[in-house]
């Protein structure tokens, strides 16, 4: 028996027939085989719901960051393009606003852009009106930064800012057609003394509701960056700042409480020691 090595077989009585079967470490079988196997492969199965549980929150994440951004990119591509708007046609020459004569005024440079500037204010006025609201529900599940009721009406005001310029870009499309096609017709169309009554009031109209879309894309733009004012975050990372203190505080206390414990157990063990010694 001298140099004969030692070996240790597992056998596992079988559940159906009651025969013992020898099985490997770890290996499957009937009745209790496969135990320890069972519970890796429970553990991985976890494991693997986890790991694609996150992979699914950070794709969900990814997507949302990313309509954000573009949503935030066009409502500063609507407020560029209205205070532009509002520069060149009411700031930079105002005698010429009411159009006709030889210089022409407004209609002289908008004519050959109101297709282009209509598809501009409608399109990007649609996406900062969806944008303003999903941003008003997300701040709505948040408490609205943590300032409630003064916060809400910044939210409420873009939203309704948004909705306004949409609706007055939506009201603008049919004299804006009219400005294009007739210099689609006629290039210098604006130098003839041919515009009716009924023109010069449509265009007085139009004066109105364009300079009204240019102010509300403007201050909705302005409501949407005060909310990204350090004054306004301020108040979310001070609360942060408390929260994690908090935190900190009650693991302070739990790790006190629970060591206090130990130390109290371990003198009752020795009082107990000691009386049984005595």
């Amino acid at each position: 028996m001298s140099g004969a090595t030692e070996t240790k077989a597992r056998f596992v009585e079988s559940t159906s027939d009651g025969e013992f079967r020898r099985v490997q470490d770890g290996g499957g079988g009937s009745g209790g085989v496969g135990v320890g196997g069972g519970l890796r492969a429970r553990a991985a199965a976890a494991a693997d719901a986890r790991a694609r549980d996150g992979s699914m929150r950070a794709a969900s994440v990814a997507v949302q960051s990313t309509v954000v951004w573009l949503g935030f990119f066009a409502q500063g591509l609507l407020g560029g393009f209205a205070a532009l708007n509002l520069f060149m046609t009411y700031l930079l020459d105002p005698p010429s606003l009411p159009g006709g004569g030889p210089d022409g005024g407004f209609l002289k440079y908008y004519s050959p852009l109101a297709v282009a500037c209509q598809r501009m204010y409608v399109t990007l006025s649609a996406l900062a009106l969806l944008a303003s609201v999903d941003k008003y529900s997300r701040d709505s599940l948040g408490g609205f930064m943590l300032q409630g009721f003064a916060m809400q009406r910044v939210d409420a005001g873009a939203v309704l800012c948004f909705a306004l310029v949409f609706v007055l870009s939506v009201v603008a499309v049919p004299f804006e057609d009219s400005l294009y096609f007739a210099y689609r017709r006629v290039p210098d169309w604006w130098e003839f003394e041919t515009m009716s009554p009924g023109f010069k009031a449509a265009l007085v109209r139009f004066h109105a509701t364009n300079f009204s879309r240019c102010f509300f894309a403007t201050l909705g733009w302005l409501a949407v960056c005060y909310t990204a004012t350090p004054a306004a975050v301020d108040v979310v990372d001070r609360a942060e700042a408390l929260t994690r203190g908090a935190e900190a505080d009650s693991w302070q206390r739990a790790g006190y409480a629970k060591g206090k414990g130990r130390a109290l157990g371990g003198e009752k063990e020795e009082r107990e020691d000691g009386e049984r010694i005595h």
